[in-house]
């Protein structure tokens, strides 16, 4: 079996970018337009939806929990209830599985692959899309059960003694989420072996994993919080480059109050932040999905996934 190295784990989905940037810049482009296009079509949409959670948010904690029940539910609905917001969400759905699929290829295959410039929509995505929905479904269900043993536990406690139950449960809630994330971290190669081997594995990462999960999660966390800095410099950013269109999105400036609101989604600072935000994305897409490909790439071998080679150089390279 070939070495497993975390750090390495961390840093292997930033060398496509080292490798191969024109495809990294290309799926920017993509994501950018995207998003510029879906804003000018869902702009009114989205402004409502922010101002409606910030309401919410900002509610008394003595305000009756149905009617904020009620309130949170009328909000998803109007929004998601929207057949733009609909027709949005389904094209940033299959944008971002071009992109997971043209960096997936790249990961775990040495080389670009598409149908033009490394994109495609086809068979790569699809496996993608079904081991993802089943990934989650899977973490869903062990969610639930976890959550049913805390209620148990603590209330068989609870019955015991008031202060014993309440630790218990407490103990008891933190160990579940833990086991949720080990879970997830677990099932994080199911997506690159499916591309790798070009068939649906699921349940054949939780063996690919096996005895590396602390590894796997320490890589995640490093990234998610490096992915946290990155997000919060682009905020910091938008502010100062775009102030109207972030006053409106973050319900500090009404709709009413401004003349022509479309048009703070148009300014040069606005696109600016959008293109910022879409090379974060990217480069986020790569690195995230580059744990579960070195993952892949390493220890399929020893699972009995014959297309699993450690890379050569340590690096992917473009066609």
């Amino acid at each position: 079996m070939s070495s497993f190295n975390a750090t390495d784990a961390i840093f292997f989905g930033f060398r496509v970018v080292k490798r191969d940037p024109t495809l990294l810049l290309v799926l920017a482009v993509l994501l950018a337009a995207t998003g510029l296009v879906g804003v000018q079509l869902a702009w009114r949409e989205l402004v409502e939806f922010v101002v409606a959670l910030e309401g919410l948010s900002g509610a008394s904690a003595q305000a009756d929990p149905e009617a904020g029940l009620s309130a949170m539910v009328d909000a998803y609905g109007n929004f998601l209830g929207s057949p733009k917001v609909q027709g949005l969400l389904l094209i940033q759905v299959l944008v971002t599985l071009v992109a997971q699929g043209a960096v997936l290829r790249s990961l775990v295959r040495d080389r670009r692959e598409g149908w033009v410039l490394g994109l495609q929509l086809g068979g790569d995505e699809l496996r993608i899309f079904v081991v993802g929905l089943a990934v989650a479904l899977l973490v869903l269900l062990f969610g639930v059960v976890a959550c049913i043993a805390v209620i148990i536990v603590a209330g068989l406690l609870s019955a015991l003694h008031p202060v014993l139950g309440g630790v218990a449960g407490l103990l008891a809630f933190l160990a579940g989420a833990l086991a949720l994330l080990l879970v997830s971290v677990r099932l994080g190669a199911a997506a690159p072996a499916s591309v790798g081997e070009r068939k649906f594995i699921v349940l054949g990462s939780w063996r690919l994993t096996r005895g590396r999960m602390w590894g796997l999660l320490g890589a995640y966390v490093v990234l998610l919080f490096l992915w946290l800095v990155g997000a919060l410099a682009v905020f910091v950013l938008s502010s100062f480059l775009a102030p109207h269109a972030a006053a409106l999105m973050q319900g500090m400036t009404p709709l009413t109050a401004v003349e022509d609101p479309a048009a703070a989604f148009r300014s040069p600072g606005y696109i600016l932040v959008t293109v910022l935000n879409a090379l974060l994305s990217v480069v986020f897409i790569a690195a995230w999905s580059g744990v579960g490909a070195y993952a892949y790439r390493m220890l399929g071998g020893g699972a009995g996934y014959p297309n699993a080679h450690p890379p050569e150089d340590g690096a992917t390279a473009a066609a």
